[in-house]
Formats: C-alpha cells, structure tokens, sequence
C-alpha cells in the first residue's frame, strides 16, 4: 500500500530526528550513559539492606550482590580483581562508604588498592595504598589503612583520601591480623610466635597508633587468645574475638577492651570458636564458627547482655559465617552454602531464607556482608 507525501515527509523527519540523536548520544556517550547508570545505581542503592561480596581467589571476577529487606536480589556491581574480601573480618565503614582491601590474583600491579564502596551511589573509588598482597583495611574521616605480611613482618600503610600520599609503618617479626580506627586511633591486632612455636605459646597483641601512625601503646591480650579478625567498637570499647589460642585460653573468650581506660576484660561464653558479632539492644549477638574445620561447626548463636552480663546460648538449624544486624532484623549468611537468612532481631524467629545466585558457573565463594544503610 503507498503511503501519502504528506505520512512519508512526516516518516523521514522521525527518522532523522532519530539518527540525529543517536549521533548525539554517541558523540557524548559516556557522560549520558554515565548518567543513566548512576541515576539506576542510586536507586538500587536506596533500596538495598544488604550487601554480600561474592569472590574467587584466582579469577579478576568478583560482585557486590545487593537484597533489598525482603531478602529479594535487585542489582550487583561488578569488581574485576579476584580476592575481594576482609580475611574473616568485618568490613570498615566510615558515613556512607564501606572499605575493603582485595589481595588480588597475585599478579603484578595487583592487590595495591584498597576500595571505597559509596552505599549512596554504588560507586567505587580505589586507593593505592603501594603495598602488595593485602590482608585487610581501616578508614578514618582523611585516610584509608591497609596492611600485609610479606617478608616476616607487617607493613601498615596509610593513604591520604585527598592527595594520595602515602605513609608506612612496619612492625617487624609480628603478623596483623586486623585494624579497626576508633577514638581518634588506629587500633591494630597482631599475633607474636612464643619461645616453642606453639600455637597455645602464642602471643596477641593490640597496637594503638596515632592517626600519623606513631605508636602510642602495646598491651598483651592474651588472655583472650590470638589471630584477632573479627572486632567491632560500641560505645568507647572494642570488642573482638580470637581464631587461635593463646598462652593459658581457651576459645570461649569475648575480649573487651575499654579505650578510656586501656584495661582488658572478657566475657566468658558456654561455646568454642566465637567468630562473627553485632549489637542490638543492649544485646552483644556473637556466632561461632570454626572457619578453618569449615562446615557444620557454627550452628551456635550466644546472647550477650551487657548491662547484667547473663549470656544464653541458642542452638541454630544452620552454619553462620558473617552477620548484621539492620533496624530490627538480623541478617545471617552461610558461605559455605551460599545462604542468607533474616531473622526477627527481637525474637529471633526466622522469617526467611534464600540461596545467593552466582555470578558465572565457575567457583566462587561469600566473603562478608555489609549493612546498605548509611545509618549505620
């Protein structure tokens, strides 16, 4: 059927107008993509709860999977270095930014860069930190912190969030194993051999540096154990959990360190292996978990109030590797069997459960999870 000149000249102007634009988008392409990704990114930010880092050790893929409260999958940001993770810790989180420092695959120019991750926008924003192989992260309002072992001895290095410049401090014979900024200093945990090599001969150690890295205090906690990964501050004091024994501990030990008084307590808990910790309500919420047996070793969840000190112990249907605690939910994943779980932070009823999708069907593992609530 032949169309009128009057449909066809119309027709043509469509069309030109269209090619037109498309010309124009192409000419500005990125800032208008740009534009339209970030505009997506802030939405999905505003309506995610949780963030999990979804990982692998020798393949540059990784994501940041986000769920909204309902535990419904709703975006991803992709991450293109392997070993994005805080090495059994929980990630720092300064306002809206959560950090995280990946060791890489191993490779040259790799694993220097500690990451900013924006829960606002989902933007990243590296920081070279020009040391290798990093085992973990901490941020102030100005800097970021990252720290490794190589070469029998533990270098923390401290980038400037404005200008870049970096500054080192090395701790020769012992190995961090975390760093939390709190108070106006770097705290930082470390394990020391003792005299027979022993694992129960260990030492633990916390550092306490100043924000231009000049130490200011060592103190032995011990008694608490060592290979200090899991630590969390509320209200003026640390609270940390050990993976290995120490000289004369067991592995039923809370450390709590006031950092007014720089005196060292515990508090003593009816299970092995405490691992990950959240606060809600007065309440110390610890999960234990064996991370080196692996699996059918946390099904433990112990109730800490820290006003009276009473402690209930409750028996879990499931493995709890890494946990939050967001509003009036508590939010538990097993990565080992890529589950996530809500539970009802009151009651602690559950009240759903999911399996993580992956990425590809290659190997991958969850490394932490993080609260997308800027509140936090």
């Amino acid at each position: 059927m032949m169309c009128s000149g009057n449909r066809c000249s119309c027709v043509r102007m469509v069309v030109q107008a269209l090619v037109l634009l498309v010309l124009l988008l192409g000419a500005s392409g990125c800032v208008v993509c740009m534009d339209a990704v970030d505009s997506r990114n802030v939405y999905i930010a505003d309506h995610a709860e949780i963030g999990i880092i979804e990982t692998r050790s020798n393949i540059d893929k990784s994501r940041i999977v986000l769920y909204d409260k309902d535990l419904n999958e709703i975006g991803s940001v992709p991450l293109d270095i392997a070993g994005v993770e805080q090495a059994w810790g929980n990630l720092p989180v300064v306002g809206t930014c959560v950090y995280v420092a990946p060791y890489g695959n191993f490779k040259e120019g790799q694993g220097h860069e500690v990451l900013q991750i924006d829960r606002t926008d989902l933007s990243v924003t590296p920081f070279d930190v020009d040391e290798r192989v990093l085992n973990g992260a901490a941020a102030s309002d100005r800097y970021v912190f990252a720290f490794n072992d190589l070469n029998l001895a533990s270098t923390i290095s401290r980038c400037s969030k404005e200008t870049g410049e970096v500054k080192k401090v090395i701790i020769p014979d012992d190995h961090v194993t975390s760093a939390i900024f709190a108070e106006g200093s770097l705290w930082v945990f470390a394990q020391r051999q003792g005299s027979t090599g022993e694992e129960e001969d260990q030492i633990g150690l916390l550092y306490q540096f100043s924000e231009e890295l000049e130490k200011i205090g060592i103190y032995d906690v011990s008694a608490c154990g060592s290979g200090q990964y899991r630590v969390l501050v509320h209200e003026g004091k640390l609270y940390f959990t050990s993976l290995e024994k120490a000289q004369g501990c067991d592995l039923r030990r809370v450390g709590v360190f006031d950092l007014v008084e720089d005196e060292l307590s515990w508090i003593q808990l009816e299970k092995d292996y405490p691992s990950a910790m959240a606060v809600f309500d007065g309440k110390l919420l610890v999960s234990h978990c064996d991370v080196i047996a692996g699996r059918n070793t946390c099904s433990y969840l112990s109730v800490c109030d820290l006003a009276g000190g009473k402690v209930e112990t409750r028996k879990l249907a499931h493995d709890v590797t890494e946990m939050v605690v967001i509003g009036t939910k508590l939010y538990m994943a097993n990565s080992w069997e890529r589950e996530l779980y809500a539970y009802d932070a009151n009651s602690f009823e559950l009240e759903k459960s999911v399996v993580v999708s992956s990425m590809d069907d290659d190997y991958s593992y969850l490394s932490n999870i993080f609260s997308m609530n800027d509140a936090d």
